[in-house]
C-alpha cells in the first residue's frame, strides 16, 4: 500500500484488507520511486490508484512502451534520439496524468458531489474517449519503425487537443445533438481511424495522411455527423496549408467554418475563423480578408476563456498585424499571448512560447529595432534548447530566425554561422537529402546572397530539389527562384537574371496574387535588372506598381519601401527627371535611415540622393555631406562594395 494518509489510518486499512507492506505519508514522487524500485528488483508492477496523486506512478506501471519508443528514436538518429525521447515522455506523462485528473473530476461531479448532472458527465466522458482516441493512435504512430520524427514527436504531444476542452464548462459551450443511435457505431470506427490519420498528419507524413483522408471523407459524408465533419474539414484545411495549397486551405476552414457555426459550436467556429485570418491574410497576400475573418473569429470567440484559445488567438492577430506593417501593434499582441501562458501552468501552452517570441523577433527586425529582436530570438532559441536539447533539429526554426536578426544588422558573417548551424542540425538528424533540409538551406541562401552569391545559388538549387519533393506548388521555390535571379545580378549576369526573376514573376502571380509583398518584392528586382539592361521604360512601372503593394501593406514608412523607391529614384535621375528624382530617393532614405539598418543599403540611397541633388541644381554641400557619409556605410558592408565606392571617390573629385 502507498499512501499519503497518516500511518496509524493507513494500518488499520491494511490490516483490514490483508496487506502486509505498507509505504505511509508519501508524496506523489516517492509513489513513483517506490514503483521504479520494484521494477529495477524485477518485479511485474501494476497499479491502481485514484487517478489525481497516483499519476506519476500510474504513468511508470508500464515502462515497456516508453522503452521501446526510446529505442525506436535512438535507432532514427543515435546521437540525439534518446535525447529526444526523453524530452517527449515529459509531455507524453503530463498529457496523461491530464486526462486522469479530468475523469476522476467528471465522475465525482456527478456520482459524487452532484455539482454536474449525467448529461454533463456524458459530454464531458465523451470528449476524454476522443482524447485518449488521439492520445493512443499518436503512441502507436510513434512505435511504427517508418513514422518516428525526432523534430515532430515533441510538438505532435503538444498539438493534441487540450485536455482542458473537456471541462464542464467548455463542453458546455458545443451545442451538437447527439447522433442518431444507428450511426453510433459507425461514427465510433470513423473516429478511431480519424485519430490514427490525425496522428500521421502530427507527425510529418503529409502523403500518408492525404491518402487515408479521401476514404475518410466519403464515409463521414454518408454519416453526416456534423462534429465529425468539421473536425474532417479542419484537417484537410491544416494539410493543404502545409502544402502551399492555399485556396484549398481557405475553402476547408470555411467549409469548418459554416458547419460549426450551424452546429452552435463556439470554439470550432472561433478556430476555423482563426486559421481562415491566418490564410487568407498572411499566406495569400488579401489583408483586407484576413481581417475580416479575424474580427469573425473574436466574435465567436466563446464566453468563458480557453487559454490555449486565447493564446492562438493572439498570435494569430500579432501575425496579421505584421503583415499589415502594424509592427508595434503585434508586439502588443504577442506580448499578451505570453501573459496568458505565464498565467497558466501548463507544459503544452510553454510550448508556445517559443514561436511567439520568434514572432516578436521578426516584428522588432522590421522596426529596425535589432538588439530586441536579437534578444527575442535568443530567447526562443534557449528555450528549445532547454525543452529538444542543444543538437534538435527542431532549432533550426529559431535558428533561422535568429540569423535574420542578425542579417539585417549588416552582420553577414554572423548571421552565415547561425544558418550553417540550422544547416547542420537538420543534415545531422536527418541526412542531406531530406526535405525538411529544404527551408534552412532557403535561410541560408539568403544570408549568403549579397557576399557569397555562387555558394547561395548552390544552396537554393540543392533546397528547389527538397521544396519539390514536398510540393510542386511550394513556396519555398518561389523564394529561391528569386534569390537565384538575385545572385546573378549581384554577379552582373543580367540576361540571366531577367529570365529567373520573370519566371518568380509569374510564379509570385499565381500562388500569391498581385496585392502580396512578396509579389512586390520581386518586380522590384525585376524593374533593378531592366534598369541595368537600359530598358527604363519597362523597369518604371514595375517599380511604381512596386511602391504601391508596398504602401497599402506596410505603410509609408516601412523599410521594404527602400529597395523599390531606391530602383524609381535611379531610374528617373538616369531619364533626366533629376526633381522627381530628389523627392523619392527622399522617401527612400527615410526609410533606411536607420543604425539598425544594413549599412550597404543606406550608403546606395545616400550616394543616388547626392547625386539626384547636384543634378537638380540643388543643395551641393548637403550632397557632398551626404556621399561621405555613403563612403563611410559602404566601407562598413561587408558585401563587396570597392567598385561603389570608387565610383563615389570620383564623384566627390569632381565635385571639390
Amino acid at each position: 500500500m502507498l499512501t499519503g494518509d497518516h500511518r496509524a489510518t493507513a494500518t488499520i486499512v491494511a490490516q483490514r484488507l490483508g496487506i502486509t507492506r505498507i509505504e505511509a505519508e508519501v508524496l506523489p514522487q516517492d509513489k513513483q520511486r517506490i514503483v521504479e524500485d520494484l521494477q529495477r528488483e524485477g518485479r511485474v508492477v501494476a497499479m491502481a490508484g485514484d487517478g489525481i496523486n497516483d499519476g506519476p506512478a500510474l504513468a511508470r506501471a508500464e515502462p515497456e512502451r516508453s522503452d521501446r519508443l526510446r529505442s525506436a528514436f535512438a535507432a532514427i538518429a543515435p546521437s540525439i534520439g534518446a535525447d529526444a525521447w526523453d524530452h517527449t515522455a515529459v509531455l507524453v506523462d503530463d498529457y496523461a496524468q491530464s486526462w486522469i485528473a479530468e475523469r476522476f473530476d467528471a465522475c465525482e461531479a456527478a456520482t459524487v458531489t452532484h455539482l454536474q448532472s449525467t448529461r454533463v458527465m456524458e459530454l464531458r466522458m465523451a470528449c476524454l474517449e476522443r482524447r485518449q482516441h488521439d492520445f493512443a493512435a499518436l503512441l502507436d504512430a510513434l512505435e511504427d519503425p517508418l513514422a518516428p520524427d525526432l523534430e515532430q514527436a515533441i510538438v505532435a504531444v503538444a498539438s493534441l487537443d487540450p485536455i482542458s476542452e473537456c471541462s464542464a464548462e467548455a463542453v458546455a459551450l458545443g451545442n451538437a445533438a447527439p447522433p442518431a443511435a444507428d450511426d453510433i457505431a459507425e461514427i465510433g470506427d470513423i473516429r478511431l481511424v480519424l485519430a490514427s490519420v490525425k496522428a500521421l498528419y502530427s507527425l510529418g507524413r503529409l502523403d500518408a495522411t492525404t491518402a487515408a483522408m479521401v476514404g475518410l471523407q466519403s464515409r463521414a459524408d454518408a454519416v453526416g455527423y456534423a462534429p465529425l465533419l468539421i473536425e474532417i474539414a479542419e484537417l484537410r484545411g491544416q494539410i493543404a496549408g502545409d502544402i502551399g495549397d492555399y485556396p484549398g486551405a481557405a475553402q476547408a476552414h470555411e467549409d469548418a467554418y459554416f458547419r460549426a457555426r450551424a452546429a452552435g459550436d463556439a470554439v470550432a467556429a472561433c478556430t476555423s475563423a482563426m486559421h481562415l485570418a491566418t490564410v487568407l491574410g498572411p499566406a495569400l497576400g488579401n489583408l483586407d480578408e484576413g481581417a475580416r475573418w479575424l474580427r469573425i473569429a473574436e466574435a465567436e470567440r466563446p464566453p468563458i476563456r480557453l487559454p490555449e484559445l486565447e493564446v492562438v488567438l493572439h498570435d494569430t492577430r500579432g501575425g496579421l498585424l505584421i503583415a499589415q506593417g502594424r509592427f508595434d501593434d503585434a508586439i502588443a499582441s504577442f506580448d499578451l499571448a505570453i501573459a496568458v501562458i505565464e498565467t497558466q501552468a501548463s507544459p503544452s501552452l510553454e510550448l508556445e512560447r517559443s514561436p511567439i517570441e520568434s514572432n516578436r523577433a521578426i516584428a522588432f527586425t522590421q522596426l529596425g529595432r535589432i538588439d530586441d529582436a536579437i534578444a527575442a530570438a535568443r530567447r526562443a532559441l534557449a528555450d528549445d534548447e532547454k525543452l529538444y536539447g542543444p543538437e534538435h533539429p527542431a532549432l533550426s526554426i529559431d535558428l533561422g530566425v535568429l540569423a535574420h536578426a542578425i542579417e539585417a544588422s549588416g552582420d553577414y558573417a554572423a548571421a552565415a554561422v547561425v544558418a550553417q548551424r540550422a544547416v547542420t542540425v537538420r543534415e545531422r538528424a536527418f541526412g542531406p537529402d531530406s526535405p525538411s533540409l529544404a527551408t534552412p538551406l532557403a535561410q541560408l541562401a539568403s544570408v549568403l546572397e549579397a557576399s557569397d552569391p555562387a555558394r547561395a545559388r548552390d544552396m537554393c538549387r540543392r533546397a528547389m530539389v527538397l521544396f519539390a519533393r514536398m510540393s510542386d506548388a511550394h513556396l519555398g521555390l518561389l523564394t529561391c527562384q528569386n534569390l537565384i535571379g538575385l545572385t546573378l545580378l549581384s554577379e552582373g549576369r543580367l540576361d540571366e537574371a531577367q529570365v529567373e526573376l520573370m519566371n518568380a514573376r509569374v510564379m509570385a502571380q499565381a500562388q500569391l496574387g498581385k496585392n502580396h509583398p512578396s509579389y512586390a518584392a520581386i518586380l522590384s528586382n525585376l524593374a533593378s535588372v531592366e534598369r541595368r539592361l537600359g530598358n527604363l521604360a519597362v523597369a518604371e512601372p514595375l517599380l511604381i506598381e512596386s511602391v504601391a503593394i508596398h504602401r497599402a501593406v506596410a505603410g509609408d514608412d516601412a523599410a521594404a519601401l527602400g529597395p523599390p523607391l531606391l530602383h524609381l529614384g535611379k531610374v528617373q535621375l538616369e531619364r533626366g527627371s533629376a526633381k522627381q528624382a530628389v523627392v523619392t530617393l527622399e522617401e527612400a532614405m527615410r526609410c533606411v535611415d536607420s543604425d539598425a539598418t544594413a549599412p550597404e543599403a543606406r550608403g546606395h540611397v545616400g550616394f543616388a540622393l547626392a547625386s539626384a541633388l547636384v543634378a537638380s541644381g540643388g543643395d551641393r554641400s548637403r550632397a557632398i555631406a551626404l556621399a561621405e557619409r555613403a563612403r563611410a556605410d559602404l566601407s562598413r558592408a561587408q558585401t563587396s562594395e570597392q567598385a561603389a565606392i570608387g565610383r563615389i571617390d570620383a564623384w566627390l573629385a569632381e565635385q571639390r
